[in-house]
């Protein structure tokens, strides 16, 4: 308890009291601090950034997982293309267009359980359609055939409908943001 140094601080404190640091040394201290703020600013975007390529990487390969598994899981079922070689490149054709939109609404962000239950539906009843092309008479195969064209078409067309329909959705929250940006302004 006989520090010196302490002793000198407690007989001079009223010297020490009133010296006040020179703006400078404020000045750079203030900086440090902004600098550290903005630093845990970037450190908290790039984390975030690399959840969502995370998220997004996860969907898209779940997408293209699940095109591939339902691709190889019709393989050994009669589809289009075993009935002739326009049917053959018909089939390919609209289950390419299916996969494309897919994987563009996936990709998006915006694919819910909403439309892979009803993509689910009309692939149980795309699996009947060709069980019954397998099954059925000769003079049966030109309306099943019809009923799987159709069934590709309804695809995509709930594929492009719900695509058409984020994209608005987007077009408008951004109109949205810029608006309020420009009365901020």
């Amino acid at each position: 308890m006989n520090d010196p140094l302490e002793q000198f601080i407690k007989q001079n404190r009223t010297e020490f009291d009133d010296k006040v640091p020179r703006l400078e040394v404020w000045a750079a201290i203030n900086q440090a601090v902004n600098e550290q703020q903005s630093k845990a600013k970037v450190f908290s975007l790039w984390k975030f950034a690399r959840v969502a390529a995370t998220v997004a990487f996860l969907v898209t390969a779940g997408a293209l997982g699940g095109i591939y598994m339902t691709q190889h899981h019709h393989a050994g079922i009669a589809g289009l293309s075993d009935v002739s070689p326009e049917m053959a490149e018909l089939e390919s054709f609209y289950q390419t267009e299916v996969d494309r939109k897919l994987v563009r609404l996936t990709s998006s962000g915006h694919f819910d359980d909403a439309i892979q239950d009803d993509l689910k539906q009309l692939e149980v009843v795309m699996d009947d359609l060709r069980e019954e092309l397998e099954t059925h008479p000769e003079r049966d195969k030109d309306v099943i055939i019809n009923a799987m064209i159709q069934n590709y078409k309804t695809r995509i067309e709930i594929l492009e409908t719900v695509t058409q329909r984020i994209e608005a959705l987007d077009s408008e929250k951004n109109k949205t943001k810029e608006h309020d940006k420009s009365i901020n302004i």
